[in-house]
């Protein structure tokens, strides 16, 4: 029996390290194709920094996913995929039977604000930040066989708890009204 293809859909803020894994990851999968929103804005408009049409860009993606899957080839899909209904898009335009993966690239907000403050092509502080807070935790319920997180080497899970717990007391102990923080804000920060 063959082995299907897969779909590996990445998930993290940009300056994450998405396109470093799906780098790596091809190290040592040579066969996978990547597929990301960068390059192919920079196929479609000559620069990966020109936003153009998003839905141009997305239904190339996911039209180049759909063919190399059809082909037999696993596809690393590199974009942000904060919110279940972006990463929908892709997950629903592959048959059902194609084992899809999410592999959430974990870095804190303020990493990537300053990995992105290094870039030639900045994203922007203010982007990062919204981009934080509409972050929706990837499900199975999404078509996703398994859900994984890459955390940095130095990542301190205890103190991370900690703080994260700090941060949904806040959230759930905030007056009516108050605008704070949110839980997973927080948990970003940190």
């Amino acid at each position: 029996m063959t082995k299907l293809p897969e779909l590996i859909v990445l998930c993290g803020l940009p300056g994450a390290g998405k396109s470093t894994y799906a780098r790596q990851y091809v190290l040592d999968h040579p066969e996978t194709k990547v597929l990301s929103s960068d390059g192919i804005r920079k196929e479609l408009y000559g620069d990966e920094s020109i936003q153009g049409n998003p839905a141009d860009v997305f239904d190339l993606m996911k039209k180049r996913a759909a063919e190399y899957l059809n082909e037999g080839i696993d596809v690393i899909y590199d974009a942000t995929g904060m919110m279940r209904m972006h990463r929908g898009e892709i997950v629903s335009f592959v048959p059902e039977s194609i084992p899809k993966r999410c592999v959430i690239i974990w870095a804190s907000l303020e990493e990537c604000i300053e990995r992105d403050s290094h870039r030639k092509r900045t994203v922007s502080r203010e982007i990062i930040e919204m981009l934080a807070k509409t972050f929706e935790p990837p499900c199975c319920d999404e078509g996703f066989k398994e859900i994984s997180i890459i955390m940095p080497e130095d990542f301190d899970k205890d103190q991370y708890e900690k703080e994260y717990q700090k941060g949904v007391k806040a959230w759930r102990d905030r007056p009516r009204g108050q605008n704070v923080i949110s839980w997973m804000e927080y948990g970003l920060k940190k």
